[in-house]
């Protein structure tokens, strides 16, 4: 006998309100550290019972997890939480390599390019460039996290009051400490904004992720003592490898 179409989307209205509610639950645990970063969680089995689901309901959230980066399979051994490091945005700046490198985990860089452009009209007006001074350096460079690529970065620069930025090494020497020892300039204050994004072809390509999947957009811009912003950067995260956290 055939299911009523009535029936049968009521059906499944209230097996997507499981899967849903069951999803929600998981996340909730995982952010509120209730399974430590690399344990394991219970089996299909138990958190079927736990839960009074199925177990393939059970299965199909944590499948869904493990797609959006929060756990990862060990074939025979189970599911665990992926171990994500917390980045700390709030207080005192300390750069995103910084704090990494202080909880221990591994942290190099590959240089794309550095190109001198003219700049684009959005990028001259948040650079505060003038009609005569509309030439910027742009460095794209990606960040790899224990092996992994897990952000991509592109920094735009006033090219006149940087001469010669080209022919430094950006893969070993740290941009802060390039511009303050070669060319005396520091941060004083940085305006941040904080949004999801969709990655371009070419970007889901260099940070290992396909196409669709919203990644995290962290713009910068950066002023010196003087107010007078001189570095304008784009970091696009992969918010399966990493999180940030602010607090005020």
């Amino acid at each position: 006998m055939t299911m009523p179409a009535s029936n049968a989307n009521n059906a499944n209205s209230a097996n997507k309100l499981i899967h849903s509610t069951l999803e929600e639950q998981l996340r909730e645990r995982i952010s509120a550290g209730e399974w430590a970063p690399d344990a394991a969680i219970p089996s299909e089995n138990e958190l079927a019972r736990q839960y009074n689901v199925s177990r393939m309901t059970a299965r199909s959230v944590i499948t869904q997890l493990v797609g959006a980066g929060l756990l990862y399979r060990i074939p025979g051994k189970g599911t665990f939480v992926r171990n994500r490091p917390t980045i700390d945005r709030s207080g005192k700046y300390t750069s995103i390599r910084e704090q990494l490198q202080m909880q221990g985990r591994e942290v190099t860089t590959k240089f794309l390019s550095l190109d001198e452009i003219a700049a684009p009209e959005g990028i001259a007006k948040i650079l505060s460039l003038r009609p005569d001074d509309r030439m910027i350096y742009v460095l794209r460079l990606i960040r790899y996290l224990d092996g992994e690529p897990f952000c991509l970065h592109t920094c735009h620069f006033r090219a006149s009051r940087f001469p010669g930025l080209a022919g430094h090494d950006f893969e070993s020497t740290k941009c802060r400490d390039l511009l303050r020892e070669k060319y005396g300039v520091d941060r004083d204050s940085v305006d941040e904004t904080l949004e999801s994004t969709v990655a371009s072809f070419e970007e889901a390509s260099k940070l290992g992720v396909l196409p669709g999947p919203p990644l995290i957009l962290l713009c910068s811009l950066i002023y010196d003592k003087d107010g007078l912003p001189y570095e304008y950067t784009k970091i696009l995260f992969r918010g399966d490898r990493i999180r940030l956290s602010f607090h005020y």
